[in-house]
């Protein structure tokens, strides 16, 4: 894909109502002032409206509406009808959250079409993908990365991304890779984004709410932008259909266009061998699980498709790619073998146990008690919950949740050589 220049762009200054209408396009026309009015910024925080701005009201709010005309906004955005105490000039719209993105993009001298965003969405894998891609990017790059923000209105509005990125292109930064959750959808945080790319993670057993995140991204992907989809996934048929952009796929299959195989599998980690369609690499992944895997082959076929040669891009996730279910092992002398993850869930912890199955047949391994159970269906190990570690038996899985406490008690428990590791 090629890149898209970087040159630093100022915000632009104040701009009128006339110039803003192309942006609102529902919006009731009747309603619309003529002429020089100048308008400063816009905002969705009343807290944060001054001189000059837009106020957007997401929620009819009497008090909240008083301040802003107070604090000196010059018009009012919302989807519903003037309000007779309000003197100010009123721009009913359809969608006030749409025309937020996109006013607040405009005010940044969107910033989004001189910079590469790329949006990561799906399930229990998006984040992990993400994680991925930026240990590909960041480095030089410069990538702005954006896993979690806080749920307030403040920090999810478009108008502090549209802000951000700005600042990441005046900073001669080029890739900015988001986290798309459904959260961020419904307070519109990629109304007025242009995006380059979308990556989607789907597990077979996603809720419809996941598969309809990304539907909604991959419908919002320009022509000339690129949709990663993971060959063999139930929701790729269904998912192409909904974008016009060039579909990329990725898989351990042979069809697909970012393909990898399993050259190794053994307590130290797999071995992949990865074929782009620019070249071929190797990768070695210390964690055994299978999500760590997908999520480090959907990160270089993001590389791949941004014009990173594959072999640089896996030199950057070598030994390091681990999803919140992987398992890992511990910096313990040779010969004991204890493995750590992070896993949470009754659910997370059987896909986490699938990954080393094969290398863990008849040990004991240590898992916090409300997971023993589950633990003791979905393998053919022995378990032990937490108040095994005194007994002594055998080698251990110990959860990343169960405190630094119990993993410092596991780890002197072992270097006193009080076990008898199979």
């Amino acid at each position: 894909m090629k890149r898209k220049s970087a040159t630093a762009v100022a915000e632009v200054g104040p701009l009128s109502l006339d110039d803003l209408k192309p942006l609102l396009p529902d919006l009731s026309r009747g309603l619309v002032p003529s002429g020089a009015l100048r308008v400063r910024g816009i905002t969705a925080d009343v807290a944060e409206v001054r001189d000059g701005m837009i106020f957007v009201q997401t929620v009819a709010d009497a008090a909240a509406l008083e301040q802003a005309v107070r604090a000196g906004a010059v018009a009012i955005v919302s989807e519903g009808a003037p309000q007779p105490e309000c003197s100010l000039p009123w721009l009913r719209v359809q969608d006030a959250l749409r025309v937020l993105g996109h006013v607040a993009s405009r005010f940044a001298a969107e910033p989004s079409r001189r910079l590469e965003v790329s949006v990561f969405a799906g399930d229990s894998l998006r984040s992990d993908m993400l994680k991925a891609a930026a240990l590909i990017h960041v480095r030089d790059d410069g990538a702005m990365v954006e896993e979690r923000i806080a749920r307030d209105s403040r920090s999810l509005g478009s108008v502090s991304l549209q802000q951000r990125m700005a600042k990441h292109a005046s900073n001669h930064g080029r890739s900015v890779l988001l986290e798309c959750r459904a959260v961020d959808l419904i307070c519109g945080r990629l109304e007025g984004v242009t995006m380059a790319a979308a990556v989607i993670g789907l597990s077979e057993h996603a809720l419809q709410a996941d598969v309809e995140v990304a539907e909604c991204v991959l419908r919002r992907l320009p022509a000339d932008a690129v949709a990663l989809l993971e060959v063999g996934n139930p929701f790729t048929p269904r998912l192409a259909l909904t974008t016009a952009a060039l579909v990329v796929t990725w898989g351990f299959n042979a069809a697909a266009d970012v393909r990898a195989t399993v050259l190794r599998r053994d307590r130290r980690g797999a071995l992949l061998q990865v074929q782009t369609p620019v070249g071929a690499c190797e990768l070695e992944l210390a964690a055994l699980d299978e999500n760590s895997q997908r999520a480090a082959l959907a990160a270089l076929a993001h590389a791949a498709v941004m014009g990173m040669a594959p072999e640089r891009a896996a030199a950057r996730l070598q030994r390091k790619v681990a999803s919140s279910e992987a398992l890992e092992r511990m910096p313990l002398p040779e010969g004991f073998d204890v493995w750590t993850t992070q896993a949470r869930s009754r659910e997370g912890l059987a896909r986490a146990l699938v990954g080393m199955h094969a290398f863990t047949s008849g040990r004991v391994l240590l898992v916090p008690p409300h997971l023993a159970e589950t633990a003791s269906e979905r393998a053919e190990q022995i378990f032990a919950t937490l108040d095994a570690a005194e007994r002594g038996d055998g080698v251990l899985l110990v959860l990343e949740g169960s405190g630094e406490a119990e993993r410092s008690c596991v780890r002197e428990w072992f270097l006193r050589g009080l076990t008898d590791v199979a």
